[in-house]
């Protein structure tokens, strides 16, 4: 069974990314602290023109819509004004990154348990939010790999990631490498390769992920685009150069994988997204791409009600919605849901209600047992007298001969053992 998580905006709130309403404010502020006033310029143009809490979905729209439509014009005054709107929404995609960059140095306390002990091997991630908190953390769970996880090959590693991150918008640490890096001398470049083929990576952003020893497609120096689909209503997904259109393959393929992910789906966990009509393709794909006998869990707050009758009025039949709506809850319960299952796959002692210690360590030494309260797996067993241990960290599991209950003393949890099923 596999299971594909739609995270949006709402999933990344724990760590402090903003959610699409609070963005405009929130950069604008940001990018007017900025040391040296590098972005004060593009700051006071957009709060000039939209106010100092602008939406930044209209921020975006006017930018980009203005400079496609003043592309081919040949008046200087309106040339000057591509540049200079050019420039701004430059400015905005290296504050975004720069901005976010900052952010992810915080806590990620619900990815990290969604990473540890709710995501599985085989499953896929297609996140529409531009951070790389969320890899970080299954990079530490042992679950993903920057060589493959992405969907594209960035490294050398030649085993797959065993969880896959899909990113059609983007992320933060994916680089547009202008001319390979070059900075001078003579360049021949062919037809839409000005900007390669596909991202890469820079160090810096590597060794936060975990990657100290890396090679393969990382950062060269020289001039680059961060590679963001920013958010406008009318999104494209290439980029357009002097030369032509490019990348347009790339994020294609992006979307393709994910179609694929979808197709074969079992289960579709939509967290934090709303699926609003400003993401047309996003929600066209999600809504009609899985089976209909997929099973559809949604966790989108205030919007949940609305996006679960959406799939029901598509067809699905097993579709249910969070009235919580929350991801940082719904990771707790889902990580508690899992554990119960693990727990019971303990064996019961025997019928007589006593367990030899042979039936211990013969039963419960290559036995998966989580612990109730935090979810986490027991890392090691050890027998004592009596007594089999399990142990997390500093917690401890106590399994005594002849009584039926587990008890992790340092997680202050003491729960009868499961009844036995036949």
């Amino acid at each position: 069974m596999s299971t594909v998580y739609i995270l949006g905006a709402g999933a990344s709130k724990h760590v402090g990314y903003p959610l699409i309403s609070e963005m405009g404010k929130e950069m604008l502020k940001w990018m007017a602290a900025f040391p040296n006033g590098y972005f004060r310029a593009a700051a006071d143009f957009v709060a000039e023109r939209f106010g100092e809490s602008p939406n930044i979905e209209d921020v975006i729209t006017y930018l980009e819509s203005t400079i496609r439509s003043l592309t081919d014009s040949k008046v200087a005054e309106e040339k000057s004004q591509r540049i200079r709107l050019g420039t701004v929404r430059g400015h905005f995609l290296e504050a975004m990154r720069e901005w976010f960059r900052e952010i992810r140095a915080h806590p990620a306390t619900t990815y990290a348990r969604f990473a540890e002990h709710v995501i599985a091997s085989g499953d896929t991630v297609i996140t529409f939010n531009y951070d790389d908190s969320l890899e970080r953390e299954l990079t530490r769970a042992g679950k993903w790999d920057v060589s493959q996880g992405y969907g594209f090959m960035l490294g050398t590693a030649a085993k797959p990631s065993a969880v896959l991150v899909l990113k059609p918008h983007g992320s933060i640490n994916w680089l547009a490498s202008l001319f390979g890096g070059r900075t001078s001398g003579a360049a021949q470049v062919d037809a839409g390769m000005t900007l390669g083929h596909q991202p890469v990576i820079h160090k810096a952003d590597l060794e936060f992920l975990g990657y100290k020893h890396f090679q393969g497609h990382e950062y060269p120096g020289g001039g680059a685009l961060v590679s963001l689909i920013l958010p406008g209503r009318t999104k494209e997904f290439f980029y357009r150069t002097s030369v032509g259109i490019e990348w347009e393959g790339f994020f294609g393929n992006l979307w393709a994988q994910g179609n694929e992910a979808l197709k074969w789906a079992n289960r579709l966990v939509i967290c934090g997204y709303s699926m609003l009509p400003v993401d047309k393709r996003a929600s066209d794909m999600i809504l009609r791409t899985p089976s209909k006998d997929a099973e559809v869990e949604i966790i989108c707050g205030s919007q949940g009600q609305r996006i679960e009758a959406d799939f029901r009025n598509a067809g699905y039949r097993r579709v249910s919605f969070d009235a919580c709506g929350r991801f940082q809850q719904w990771v707790e319960s889902e990580a508690a849901r899992i554990a119960t299952v693990a727990l019971k796959r303990v064996p019961l002692p025997t019928e007589k209600g006593r367990a030899s210690m042979e039936q211990l360590k013969d039963e419960f030494s290559d036995t998966p047992v989580t612990c109730p309260k935090c979810g986490r797996l027991a890392t090691s067993v050890n027998k004592t007298g009596n007594k089999i241990f399990y142990n997390h960290g500093d917690a401890r599991a106590e399994f005594k001969a002849g009584e039926m209950h587990v008890n992790w003393n340092s997680c202050k949890v003491d729960r009868p053992m499961p009844e036995k099923k036949s």
